[in-house]
């Protein structure tokens, strides 16, 4: 009987699949609309000063900036001129493919972008001072 109710036979019973598998998570414990700081985390951020007569997207330029500086800081140099191409091309158009979802969708998941950068970033000073320290 569980196995019938969970294989949909029609396209409008995909729908109903999700009360039949998580029947046992309550609707109420997952957050849908959390705040954090001035951002609703189910949509996306936008920053709205009172002299301004635009919105500012202040986790989107965070997102482009910590992404650009994770790649410059983390990605090894190749003397081969088409591997250099390849990642001068990837550092430029990462963060901005990441800007563009962070501009776009939830902002939760623009503030993960950033924390996984500056870990990623922080993670990346750690291990080159690391080598530093070996190699002297």
């Amino acid at each position: 009987q569980a196995l019938i109710r969970s294989l949909a036979s029609t396209p409008a019973q995909l729908f109903d699949l999700s009360k039949h598998i998580y029947d046992f998570i309550p609707a109420g414990l997952i957050p849908l609309n959390s705040h954090f700081l001035w951002m609703n985390l189910g949509q996306p951020e936008r920053l709205s000063l009172s002299f301004l007569p635009f919105e500012i997207p202040v986790l989107t330029i965070v997102v482009v900036v910590s992404t650009y500086l994770q790649t410059k800081l983390t990605t090894p140099t190749t003397p081969d001129s088409q591997g250099a191409a390849m990642t001068q091309m990837m550092s430029l158009y990462m963060p901005l493919l990441l800007g563009y979802f962070a501009y776009t969708l939830a902002s939760g998941l623009a503030l993960y972008f950033v924390v996984s950068n500056l870990l990623g970033i922080l993670q990346g000073l750690i291990m080159r001072r690391l080598r530093q320290s070996q190699s002297t």
